[in-house]
């Protein structure tokens, strides 16, 4: 079979990943499934674990299709865990699920695609890809005949991220990293279904993992290995303890480290009565953690870098956009406008509370994902 018929599909031992295996293979596509170990076996979490790899391998037998494991330990604790551990040091909230993304899964996961001599790459997350019309002939059309890649060949310059179908696992906030180079060899079987209907067709199919826990946020992250615990054996030492102050510059108390701390957090600042205070500012170099009340520190504008666009002409012309900077966030409107070569301000239409630098900020027009950028500043002033 031609390698544009051969896809590489990334099995995490999960239900959504065999149903994309299952559903290309239904397709007529060549499948080759692979189960990537990011973790080693005294860390080993729910995602990717043998059980998880014995699992796909089980699915893959079913489909008909062939299984590999592939080693990535090494890359995915430096690319990832060792991101985590730096970000949280710096005083900024990582996020190692975007970073998995954009390091490993479209980056690795895609040179594994090469090696397996497959032309695409595809994955159980809840997005979809679709083609925008053509801005001067219109819609592009499958002609008689087409198949899947032929009609992917065609419209490989007009290819744009949207949604997932299922709005409760619209999963398309961790995509928006992907480069529209990336975009034109992946393939997203489950993004039309919903979560019911994955799990039903796998119970249908007979695939051993109809019944598989979901994954977790942060795969390698369980109350026995925690955020100290990486920090202990990434870098070598304990969170160092600090002081806590109010936005006037008062100190109120006193913290374990401020690894433990993100923007917006309440939990664990123990300050006792009085007006609920949050997370608003975190101060790494003195080691503080700058606590307020709602409303004390509206934000204005953000500013991003490592801006990654996917959909072009919403800069600079005053164009809405919806924009979030956490995945479960409720979106809200926003402008977007060019700063330095590769830089990025989203103006917020009303200010906003609890964005924190080292996460990502993801743009949004309709089900169209237009881009996303790492927020590296938070401005109080438009």
């Amino acid at each position: 079979m031609e390698r544009k018929n051969r896809v590489a599909v990334a099995m995490s031992g999960g239900v959504d990943s065999s149903i994309a295996a299952l559903l290309l293979a239904r397709e007529g596509y060549e499948v080759f499934g692979f189960t990537a170990k990011l973790l080693d076996d005294e860390t080993d979490g729910t995602c990717c674990s043998a059980d998880a790899a014995a699992r796909a391998r089980r699915a893959c037998d079913i489909i008909g299709a062939q299984h590999v494991v592939v080693n990535l330990e090494e890359a995915f604790r430096e690319k990832v865990i060792g991101r985590f551990v730096s970000e949280y040091r710096a005083g900024r909230t990582p996020n190692p699920c975007i970073d998995c993304n954009r390091f490993v899964k479209f980056d690795d996961f895609l040179r594994i695609a090469d090696w397996l001599d497959c032309q695409f790459l595809a994955t159980g997350h809840y997005a979809r890809i679709g083609v925008r019309p053509r801005e001067t002939f219109g819609p592009v059309g499958k002609r008689v005949g087409d198949s899947p890649t032929d009609w992917r060949e065609r419209t490989k310059d007009l290819l744009q991220l949207m949604r997932g179908a299922d709005k409760a696992k619209d999963q398309s906030y961790f995509l928006a990293v992907i480069t529209r180079e990336q975009l034109s060899r992946m393939m997203f079987p489950c993004g039309d279904l919903t979560k019911v209907q994955v799990r039903e067709m796998a119970r249908e199919a007979g695939l051993p993992t109809y019944e598989a826990p979901e994954s977790q946020d942060a795969c390698f992250l369980t109350p026995e290995r925690d955020v100290d615990y990486w920090l202990q054996r990434v870098a070598g030492e304990e969170p160092q303890a600090g002081v806590i102050r109010d936005v006037s510059g008062d100190a109120l108390g006193e913290h374990d480290g401020i690894e433990h701390f993100t923007r917006g957090q309440r939990k664990g600042l123990r300050l006792g009565g009085g007006p609920a205070k949050y997370v608003v500012d975190i101060d790494a170099q003195k080691r503080e953690v700058v606590v307020g009340e709602t409303g004390s520190m509206p934000i204005a504008r953000i500013e991003l870098s490592q801006v990654n666009e996917l959909a072009r002409g919403y800069t600079n012309n005053g164009r809405r956009v919806m924009v979030k900077t956490r995945y479960r966030q409720r979106e809200v409107p926003a402008t977007l406008d060019t700063m330095g070569k590769d830089g990025l301000i989203v103006r917020y239409e009303t200010p906003q509370e609890h964005v924190s630098p080292g996460q990502w900020c993801v743009f949004y027009d309709g089900e169209v994902v237009v881009g996303c950028g790492m927020i590296e500043r938070v401005c109080t002033e438009r």
